[in-house]
Protein backbone atom coordinates (compact mmCIF):
# COMPACT_ATOMS: atom_id res chain seq x y z
CA UNK A 1 0.00 0.00 0.00
CA UNK A 2 1.02 3.46 -1.13
CA UNK A 3 2.04 6.31 1.85
CA UNK A 4 -0.04 9.48 1.37
CA UNK A 5 1.41 12.51 1.67
CA UNK A 6 -0.54 15.16 1.19
CA UNK A 7 0.63 19.05 0.67
CA UNK A 8 -1.07 22.21 1.86
CA UNK A 9 -0.01 25.37 1.12
CA UNK A 10 -1.79 29.35 1.51
CA UNK A 11 -0.57 32.47 -0.17
CA UNK A 12 -2.41 36.04 -1.09
CA UNK A 13 -0.48 35.11 -4.51
CA UNK A 14 0.60 32.20 -6.26
CA UNK A 15 4.44 33.35 -6.17
CA UNK A 16 7.49 31.87 -5.61
CA UNK A 17 7.11 29.50 -2.50
CA UNK A 18 3.96 28.06 -4.11
CA UNK A 19 6.20 27.40 -7.33
CA UNK A 20 8.63 25.33 -4.85
CA UNK A 21 6.07 23.35 -3.19
CA UNK A 22 4.57 22.30 -6.10
CA UNK A 23 7.88 21.83 -7.44
CA UNK A 24 8.64 19.16 -4.97
CA UNK A 25 5.36 17.66 -4.77
CA UNK A 26 5.34 16.91 -8.95
CA UNK A 27 8.51 15.52 -7.69
CA UNK A 28 7.32 13.24 -5.08
CA UNK A 29 4.63 12.12 -7.42
CA UNK A 30 7.28 10.37 -9.99
CA UNK A 31 8.69 8.39 -6.42
CA UNK A 32 7.11 4.68 -6.35
CA UNK A 33 5.36 3.82 -2.88
CA UNK A 34 3.65 7.10 -2.39
CA UNK A 35 0.55 8.77 -3.16
CA UNK A 36 0.44 13.11 -3.69
CA UNK A 37 -2.41 15.51 -2.68
CA UNK A 38 -2.36 19.00 -2.92
CA UNK A 39 -5.11 21.24 -0.96
CA UNK A 40 -4.99 24.39 -1.08
CA UNK A 41 -7.16 27.67 -0.37
CA UNK A 42 -8.95 28.38 -3.47
CA UNK A 43 -8.86 31.92 -5.44
CA UNK A 44 -9.02 32.33 -9.02
CA UNK A 45 -5.35 33.93 -9.54
CA UNK A 46 -4.26 30.72 -7.25
CA UNK A 47 -5.76 28.40 -9.15
CA UNK A 48 -4.64 29.80 -12.68
CA UNK A 49 -0.96 29.07 -11.19
CA UNK A 50 -2.11 25.54 -10.19
CA UNK A 51 -3.54 24.77 -12.96
CA UNK A 52 -0.20 25.73 -15.52
CA UNK A 53 2.36 23.88 -12.97
CA UNK A 54 0.81 21.09 -10.81
CA UNK A 55 1.43 17.39 -12.65
CA UNK A 56 -1.52 15.44 -13.25
CA UNK A 57 -0.45 12.43 -10.75
CA UNK A 58 -0.89 15.00 -8.13
CA UNK A 59 -4.73 14.42 -6.81
CA UNK A 60 -5.40 18.30 -6.76
CA UNK A 61 -7.67 19.32 -3.30
CA UNK A 62 -9.10 23.28 -3.91
CA UNK A 63 -10.70 24.49 -0.39
CA UNK A 64 -13.15 27.02 0.44
CA UNK A 65 -11.03 28.45 3.26
CA UNK A 66 -11.32 31.94 4.51
CA UNK A 67 -8.42 34.46 4.86
CA UNK A 68 -8.78 38.38 4.51
CA UNK A 69 -4.93 37.95 3.11
CA UNK A 70 -5.44 38.05 -0.63
CA UNK A 71 -9.00 40.55 0.13
CA UNK A 72 -6.62 43.00 1.64
CA UNK A 73 -3.92 42.57 -0.84
CA UNK A 74 -6.15 43.26 -3.93
CA UNK A 75 -7.47 46.27 -1.57
CA UNK A 76 -4.21 47.87 -1.24
CA UNK A 77 -3.55 47.51 -4.50
CA UNK A 78 -7.47 49.38 -5.85
CA UNK A 79 -8.25 51.51 -3.08
CA UNK A 80 -5.84 54.48 -2.42
CA UNK A 81 -7.50 56.30 0.14
CA UNK A 82 -6.38 55.42 3.22
CA UNK A 83 -9.55 56.05 5.34
CA UNK A 84 -11.56 54.21 2.97
CA UNK A 85 -9.28 50.78 2.79
CA UNK A 86 -9.51 50.63 6.51
CA UNK A 87 -13.42 51.24 6.88
CA UNK A 88 -13.72 47.84 4.17
CA UNK A 89 -11.38 45.96 5.79
CA UNK A 90 -12.93 46.64 9.16
CA UNK A 91 -15.51 44.00 8.95
CA UNK A 92 -13.43 41.42 7.55
CA UNK A 93 -11.03 41.79 10.56
CA UNK A 94 -13.29 41.63 13.28
CA UNK A 95 -14.90 38.57 11.66
CA UNK A 96 -11.11 37.30 11.48
CA UNK A 97 -9.98 38.44 15.00
CA UNK A 98 -12.72 36.73 17.02
CA UNK A 99 -11.66 33.76 15.41
CA UNK A 100 -14.86 32.98 13.29
CA UNK A 101 -12.19 32.21 10.38
CA UNK A 102 -9.92 30.12 12.40
CA UNK A 103 -12.51 27.66 13.72
CA UNK A 104 -14.29 27.07 9.67
CA UNK A 105 -10.96 26.77 8.64
CA UNK A 106 -9.89 24.53 10.79
CA UNK A 107 -13.25 22.41 10.51
CA UNK A 108 -13.13 22.20 6.59
CA UNK A 109 -9.62 21.21 6.86
CA UNK A 110 -9.67 18.65 9.51
CA UNK A 111 -13.05 16.86 7.39
CA UNK A 112 -10.70 16.33 4.80
CA UNK A 113 -7.81 15.32 6.23
CA UNK A 114 -10.30 12.87 8.17
CA UNK A 115 -11.56 11.84 4.52
CA UNK A 116 -7.98 11.34 2.84
CA UNK A 117 -5.90 9.96 6.20
CA UNK A 118 -2.84 10.89 4.86
CA UNK A 119 0.22 9.53 6.16
CA UNK A 120 1.92 12.20 6.32
CA UNK A 121 1.32 15.97 6.14
CA UNK A 122 3.74 18.80 4.83
CA UNK A 123 2.49 22.44 5.25
CA UNK A 124 3.92 25.28 3.32
CA UNK A 125 3.68 29.01 4.97
CA UNK A 126 5.31 32.37 3.61
CA UNK A 127 6.51 33.19 6.62
CA UNK A 128 5.87 32.87 9.93
CA UNK A 129 2.83 33.23 11.36
CA UNK A 130 2.25 34.98 8.26
CA UNK A 131 -1.48 32.35 6.88
CA UNK A 132 -2.99 31.90 10.05
CA UNK A 133 -5.02 28.98 7.39
CA UNK A 134 -1.24 27.02 7.88
CA UNK A 135 -1.34 27.25 11.80
CA UNK A 136 -4.46 25.68 11.21
CA UNK A 137 -3.73 22.92 9.29
CA UNK A 138 -1.65 22.04 12.05
CA UNK A 139 -4.06 22.06 14.53
CA UNK A 140 -6.31 19.99 12.24
CA UNK A 141 -4.03 17.31 10.99
CA UNK A 142 -3.15 16.42 14.73
CA UNK A 143 -6.68 16.65 16.08
CA UNK A 144 -7.39 14.03 12.55
CA UNK A 145 -4.87 11.97 13.95
CA UNK A 146 -1.63 12.85 11.15
CA UNK A 147 1.37 12.82 13.28
CA UNK A 148 3.66 13.10 10.57
CA UNK A 149 4.02 17.02 10.48
CA UNK A 150 6.59 18.80 8.24
CA UNK A 151 6.33 22.80 8.53
CA UNK A 152 7.95 24.50 5.30
CA UNK A 153 8.53 28.37 6.25
CA UNK A 154 9.85 30.73 3.83
CA UNK A 155 10.73 33.76 5.08
CA UNK A 156 11.87 35.35 8.48
CA UNK A 157 9.65 34.76 11.68
CA UNK A 158 8.05 37.53 13.59
CA UNK A 159 8.43 38.05 16.82
CA UNK A 160 6.29 36.71 19.52
CA UNK A 161 3.37 39.24 20.29
CA UNK A 162 0.73 38.24 22.49
CA UNK A 163 0.15 35.61 25.47
CA UNK A 164 -2.05 34.29 22.34
CA UNK A 165 0.90 33.57 20.09
CA UNK A 166 2.58 32.13 22.83
CA UNK A 167 0.09 29.01 23.23
CA UNK A 168 -0.18 28.93 19.41
CA UNK A 169 3.17 28.64 19.14
CA UNK A 170 3.84 26.14 22.01
CA UNK A 171 1.34 23.81 20.44
CA UNK A 172 2.89 24.32 17.04
CA UNK A 173 5.73 23.31 18.24
CA UNK A 174 4.76 20.46 19.92
CA UNK A 175 2.41 19.15 17.09
CA UNK A 176 4.94 19.85 14.42
CA UNK A 177 8.11 16.69 13.78
CA UNK A 178 10.48 18.94 11.56
CA UNK A 179 10.51 22.92 10.78
CA UNK A 180 12.24 23.01 7.06
CA UNK A 181 14.03 26.71 6.69
CA UNK A 182 15.45 27.37 3.21
CA UNK A 183 17.97 29.86 4.58
CA UNK A 184 20.40 30.10 8.19
CA UNK A 185 18.63 33.33 8.53
CA UNK A 186 14.89 32.13 8.54
CA UNK A 187 16.11 29.00 10.91
CA UNK A 188 17.60 31.52 12.81
CA UNK A 189 14.42 33.92 13.96
CA UNK A 190 12.22 30.33 13.77
CA UNK A 191 14.64 29.77 17.49
CA UNK A 192 15.07 33.58 18.40
CA UNK A 193 11.42 35.43 17.74
CA UNK A 194 9.46 32.18 18.16
CA UNK A 195 11.43 29.48 20.84
CA UNK A 196 11.12 26.81 18.69
CA UNK A 197 12.94 23.44 19.25
CA UNK A 198 16.16 23.83 17.51
CA UNK A 199 16.62 20.08 16.76
CA UNK A 200 13.35 20.31 14.82
CA UNK A 201 14.63 23.45 12.60
CA UNK A 202 16.18 21.90 9.40
CA UNK A 203 17.80 23.71 6.86
CA UNK A 204 17.30 22.94 3.24
CA UNK A 205 18.40 25.03 0.29
CA UNK A 206 15.23 26.01 -2.23
CA UNK A 207 15.83 24.50 -5.84
CA UNK A 208 14.18 24.75 -9.30
CA UNK A 209 13.67 23.06 -12.16
CA UNK A 210 15.87 23.28 -15.20
CA UNK A 211 14.81 26.23 -17.30
CA UNK A 212 12.99 25.94 -20.33
CA UNK A 213 13.31 28.43 -22.60
CA UNK A 214 10.79 29.37 -24.92
CA UNK A 215 11.12 32.50 -26.46
CA UNK A 216 14.21 33.81 -27.67
CA UNK A 217 16.06 37.68 -26.72
CA UNK A 218 15.14 38.21 -30.59
CA UNK A 219 11.56 37.77 -29.89
CA UNK A 220 11.27 38.99 -26.87
CA UNK A 221 12.81 42.28 -27.71
CA UNK A 222 10.35 42.43 -30.71
CA UNK A 223 7.65 41.46 -28.75
CA UNK A 224 8.03 44.98 -27.42
CA UNK A 225 9.74 47.19 -30.07
CA UNK A 226 13.19 46.93 -28.27
CA UNK A 227 16.33 46.78 -30.43
CA UNK A 228 17.74 43.34 -29.86
CA UNK A 229 21.27 44.93 -29.99
CA UNK A 230 20.45 46.93 -26.49
CA UNK A 231 21.72 45.99 -23.07
CA UNK A 232 19.32 44.55 -21.46
CA UNK A 233 18.87 44.64 -17.72
CA UNK A 234 16.07 42.49 -15.79
CA UNK A 235 14.35 42.10 -12.39
CA UNK A 236 11.48 39.92 -12.10
CA UNK A 237 9.31 39.98 -8.36
CA UNK A 238 6.10 41.73 -7.61
CA UNK A 239 6.13 45.27 -7.59
CA UNK A 240 6.30 45.86 -4.45
CA UNK A 241 8.68 48.60 -1.86
CA UNK A 242 10.31 45.42 -0.48
CA UNK A 243 11.53 44.48 -3.68
CA UNK A 244 13.37 47.41 -4.33
CA UNK A 245 12.20 48.23 -8.00
CA UNK A 246 12.80 51.86 -7.14
CA UNK A 247 16.54 51.48 -6.47
CA UNK A 248 16.47 49.83 -10.17
CA UNK A 249 14.45 53.33 -11.56
CA UNK A 250 17.01 55.61 -9.40
CA UNK A 251 20.28 54.01 -10.66
CA UNK A 252 19.29 54.29 -14.12
CA UNK A 253 18.47 57.85 -13.60
CA UNK A 254 22.08 58.39 -12.63
CA UNK A 255 23.14 56.77 -15.14
CA UNK A 256 21.04 58.91 -17.53
CA UNK A 257 22.52 61.77 -16.23
CA UNK A 258 26.42 60.56 -15.68
CA UNK A 259 26.81 58.63 -18.78
CA UNK A 260 24.37 59.46 -21.01
CA UNK A 261 25.89 57.43 -23.74
CA UNK A 262 25.77 53.99 -21.88
CA UNK A 263 22.39 54.89 -20.57
CA UNK A 264 21.15 54.69 -24.30
CA UNK A 265 21.96 51.45 -24.86
CA UNK A 266 20.00 50.42 -21.94
CA UNK A 267 16.35 48.56 -20.99
CA UNK A 268 15.47 47.42 -18.48
CA UNK A 269 12.75 45.26 -18.21
CA UNK A 270 10.73 44.88 -14.98
CA UNK A 271 8.18 41.72 -14.88
CA UNK A 272 5.97 41.51 -12.77
CA UNK A 273 2.66 43.21 -11.25
CA UNK A 274 1.59 44.55 -8.00
CA UNK A 275 0.53 47.42 -5.97
CA UNK A 276 3.63 50.29 -6.59
CA UNK A 277 3.09 49.45 -10.61
CA UNK A 278 1.54 53.39 -10.76
CA UNK A 279 4.15 55.01 -8.27
CA UNK A 280 6.76 53.54 -10.41
CA UNK A 281 5.47 54.55 -13.59
CA UNK A 282 5.13 57.81 -12.68
CA UNK A 283 8.78 57.76 -11.44
CA UNK A 284 9.59 57.07 -14.91
CA UNK A 285 7.41 59.91 -16.26
CA UNK A 286 8.33 62.14 -14.23
CA UNK A 287 12.26 61.26 -15.27
CA UNK A 288 11.90 60.86 -18.50
CA UNK A 289 13.05 57.39 -18.14
CA UNK A 290 11.77 55.85 -21.57
CA UNK A 291 14.04 52.89 -21.70
CA UNK A 292 12.23 51.24 -19.10
CA UNK A 293 9.17 48.32 -20.04
CA UNK A 294 6.76 47.38 -17.03
CA UNK A 295 5.77 43.93 -18.80
CA UNK A 296 3.11 42.72 -16.38
CA UNK A 297 2.79 39.48 -15.16
CA UNK A 298 4.22 37.03 -17.75
CA UNK A 299 4.35 32.64 -17.08
CA UNK A 300 7.21 32.59 -19.13
CA UNK A 301 9.50 34.71 -17.13
CA UNK A 302 12.34 32.82 -17.19
CA UNK A 303 12.49 33.83 -21.09
CA UNK A 304 13.47 37.43 -19.46
CA UNK A 305 16.05 36.49 -17.60
CA UNK A 306 17.57 34.51 -20.05
CA UNK A 307 17.43 37.15 -22.63
CA UNK A 308 19.12 39.68 -19.95
CA UNK A 309 23.03 40.65 -19.69
CA UNK A 310 22.41 41.74 -15.67
CA UNK A 311 20.07 39.71 -13.48
CA UNK A 312 18.97 42.67 -10.55
CA UNK A 313 17.05 42.03 -7.48
CA UNK A 314 18.01 44.66 -4.94
CA UNK A 315 15.41 43.52 -2.20
CA UNK A 316 15.24 46.02 1.14
CA UNK A 317 13.59 43.14 3.48
CA UNK A 318 11.20 40.33 4.08
CA UNK A 319 13.63 37.71 1.46
CA UNK A 320 14.29 33.83 2.08
CA UNK A 321 15.86 32.44 -0.81
CA UNK A 322 14.31 33.94 -4.02
CA UNK A 323 13.74 31.37 -6.25
CA UNK A 324 13.89 33.79 -9.16
CA UNK A 325 17.94 34.50 -8.12
CA UNK A 326 18.48 30.44 -8.47
CA UNK A 327 16.97 31.00 -12.09
CA UNK A 328 19.61 33.51 -12.88
CA UNK A 329 21.82 31.61 -11.65
CA UNK A 330 21.31 28.41 -13.64
CA UNK A 331 20.83 30.61 -16.42
CA UNK A 332 24.30 31.60 -16.06
CA UNK A 333 23.57 35.05 -15.66
CA UNK A 334 25.83 37.63 -13.58
CA UNK A 335 23.56 39.02 -10.45
CA UNK A 336 23.71 42.44 -8.67
CA UNK A 337 21.41 41.60 -5.67
CA UNK A 338 21.14 42.99 -2.06
CA UNK A 339 22.84 41.30 1.01
CA UNK A 340 19.72 40.45 2.62
CA UNK A 341 18.29 37.05 4.37
CA UNK A 342 19.12 33.80 1.85
CA UNK A 343 20.25 36.36 -0.91
CA UNK A 344 23.71 36.41 0.64
CA UNK A 345 23.81 32.29 1.12
CA UNK A 346 22.72 31.68 -3.02
CA UNK A 347 25.44 34.47 -3.68
CA UNK A 348 29.36 34.35 -2.67
CA UNK A 349 29.70 38.42 -2.86
CA UNK A 350 32.37 39.37 -5.61
CA UNK A 351 32.86 35.55 -7.36
CA UNK A 352 29.41 34.22 -8.24
CA UNK A 353 27.59 38.16 -8.18
CA UNK A 354 27.51 41.20 -6.66
CA UNK A 355 26.06 42.05 -3.23
CA UNK A 356 25.13 44.92 -1.56
CA UNK A 357 23.83 46.37 1.60
CA UNK A 358 20.44 47.75 1.87
CA UNK A 359 21.90 50.96 3.00
CA UNK A 360 23.94 51.32 -0.24
CA UNK A 361 21.96 50.53 -2.64
CA UNK A 362 21.81 54.05 -4.03
CA UNK A 363 25.61 52.93 -5.51
CA UNK A 364 23.48 50.15 -7.77
CA UNK A 365 24.42 52.58 -10.62
CA UNK A 366 27.99 52.40 -10.45
CA UNK A 367 28.06 48.56 -10.54
CA UNK A 368 25.84 48.86 -13.87
CA UNK A 369 27.89 50.78 -15.46
CA UNK A 370 30.97 48.62 -14.44
CA UNK A 371 29.39 44.99 -15.50
CA UNK A 372 28.62 47.04 -18.54
CA UNK A 373 32.02 48.15 -19.46
CA UNK A 374 33.66 44.91 -18.36
CA UNK A 375 32.39 41.99 -20.22
CA UNK A 376 35.15 39.26 -18.76
CA UNK A 377 33.68 40.03 -15.32
CA UNK A 378 30.39 39.67 -16.22
CA UNK A 379 31.61 36.28 -17.96
CA UNK A 380 33.74 35.35 -14.41
CA UNK A 381 30.62 36.09 -12.15
CA UNK A 382 28.18 34.34 -14.55
CA UNK A 383 29.91 30.93 -14.70
CA UNK A 384 30.85 31.05 -10.92
CA UNK A 385 26.95 31.24 -10.24
CA UNK A 386 26.13 28.40 -12.44
CA UNK A 387 28.92 26.12 -10.70
CA UNK A 388 27.77 27.29 -7.36
CA UNK A 389 24.17 26.80 -8.06
CA UNK A 390 25.56 22.89 -9.73
CA UNK A 391 27.55 22.54 -6.72
CA UNK A 392 24.34 23.52 -3.86
CA UNK A 393 20.83 24.09 -5.03
CA UNK A 394 20.43 21.41 -7.68
CA UNK A 395 17.58 19.38 -7.82
CA UNK A 396 18.75 15.89 -7.13
CA UNK A 397 21.26 17.52 -4.06
CA UNK A 398 18.34 19.07 -2.26
CA UNK A 399 15.29 16.73 -3.06
CA UNK A 400 17.44 14.33 -1.33
CA UNK A 401 18.01 15.80 1.59
CA UNK A 402 14.42 16.20 1.87
CA UNK A 403 13.64 12.46 0.92
CA UNK A 404 16.24 11.88 3.87
CA UNK A 405 14.01 13.71 5.95
CA UNK A 406 11.04 11.69 4.97
CA UNK A 407 12.58 8.54 5.72
CA UNK A 408 13.26 9.67 9.43
CA UNK A 409 9.37 9.95 9.71
CA UNK A 410 9.26 6.17 7.70
CA UNK A 411 7.28 8.01 4.62
CA UNK A 412 9.93 6.15 2.61
CA UNK A 413 11.14 2.62 3.88
CA UNK A 414 14.94 3.43 3.66
CA UNK A 415 16.24 6.61 3.31
CA UNK A 416 16.81 7.21 -0.77
CA UNK A 417 20.65 7.90 -2.20
CA UNK A 418 21.24 11.75 -2.57
CA UNK A 419 22.07 11.09 -6.34
CA UNK A 420 19.04 9.39 -7.21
Amino acid sequence: MKNKILYFSDCHIYGGSDRNIINLLNHMAEQSGVEVFFAYRYFKTYQMGVNRDLSDKVKAIPLPLLSNITLFHQLKQTVSNRLLNSIIRLPFWLLQKIGIYALYDYLVLRKTLVRIKPDMIHVNNGGYPASFVCQAAIFAAKHAGVNKIVYHINNPAEKQGIWLDKLIDKKINEYTNYFITASRHAHVTLAQNRSFDVHKLVQIYNTIENPKIVTSKEDICKLHNVNADKFILCEVAFLSQRKGQIYVLRALRKIKKLYPDIYSQLVLFLVGDGEDYHKLLKYCELNGLRNVIFTGYQDNYLDYIACSDIFILPSTGYEDMPLVILSAMNLGKPIIASEVAGIAEEIENLKSGILLKVEKLDSLYLEIVKLFGDSDLRHYYAENALKRFNEHFSQSQVYGEIKALYAKLSVFTDPPRLDE
